[in-house]
């Protein structure tokens, strides 16, 4: 789902469209596929839904559907390989092709913009703008490349060691250059914008699952996780971090201090501590 020019467009299974209020504003959806006569492929399902100046492009992973939102009618991209994503970037529009690389529109025809070997190895799951004319790229599972002069290097980053680990799903910019990272089975990650780990939330500290599948910072900044169950918010700026004691080692707290960077706590089965940094709730 996004809300493009204030208009809803869905993309799902077998179909793609928007939805538009009736005389009594209840919005009802108008499927493109059937208004337009175009035909998808079997089991053809819209992965996701780009804008580009008066188009908007819904990708599947065979083909690029361009609707023209002027004229009413589409264009069609196929490919022989398994389109991961598309991005737009700066008005630009890029796509990733699992073992191919990374492809560029260019009026309405796609052309290689990056063919570099490591690229083809790993799946694209985002770009972001760099500096002025470069290109971060994010992977599922090698962290970040920096796209710049036509050359491709590795963002050395004190995260990766992290990152390898992980499998990346989605991402976002905040507001503030930071990143928040999606994973397919270890929560979220948080990224300050120099790439160290600000801190990691999964079911165990506060998720409802460790699946995300969505990311998105709203005006108040806060981030809301569309996750394999449901929907969590998470409020980034909260000066309050919750600690579960699910196996109840730590007993009843009956008082605490922060001293020298450590948190201690007095409870009724000992002194325990952690360093305040520590993004794990381990004591």
């Amino acid at each position: 789902v996004k809300v493009i020019d204030g208009v809803i467009y869905t993309g799902c299974y077998m179909d793609f469209g928007f939805w538009k209020r009736n005389p009594k504003g209840i919005l009802e959806y108008h499927s493109l596929v059937k208004e337009t006569g175009s035909k998808m492929l079997d089991d053809e399902n819209v992965w996701n839904i780009e804008p580009y100046e008066d188009w908007v492009l819904f990708q599947t992973y065979s083909r690029i559907y361009i609707y023209n939102t002027i004229k009413g009618d589409f264009k069609i991209i196929d490919s022989d390989k398994t389109v991961i994503k598309i991005f737009n970037i700066n008005n630009n529009i890029y796509y990733s092709v699992a073992g191919h690389g990374i492809y560029q529109l260019k009026e309405g025809k796609p052309e290689s913009f990056v063919e570099d070997t490591l690229l083809k190895n790993y799946q694209v799951v985002n770009i972001f703008p760099y500096e002025e004319d470069g290109l971060l790229i994010e992977t599922r599972n090698s962290g970040f490349y920096i796209y710049k002069d036509e050359m491709l290097s590795k963002w050395e980053i004190p995260a990766d060691d992290l990152l390898n680990k992980v499998s990346v799903f989605c991402s976002i910019r905040l507001r503030d250059a930071s990143f928040v990272i999606g994973t397919i089975s270890d929560g979220i990650i948080h990224l300050t914008n120099d790439g160290d780990v600000d801190f990691q939330i999964n079911q165990e500290n506060g998720l409802s699952n460790n699946t995300v599948l969505s990311l998105f910072e709203d005006n108040d900044k806060n981030i809301w996780v569309g996750l394999d169950n449901g929907i969590n918010c998470i409020n980034i700026d909260s000066p309050f971090r919750v600690f579960n004691d699910n196996d109840g080692i730590l007993g009843t707290v009956y008082t605490s201090k922060v001293y020298d960077g450590y948190l201690y706590l007095g409870t009724n089965q000992g002194l325990f501590y952690k360093k305040l940094t520590d993004i794990n709730n381990s004591f």
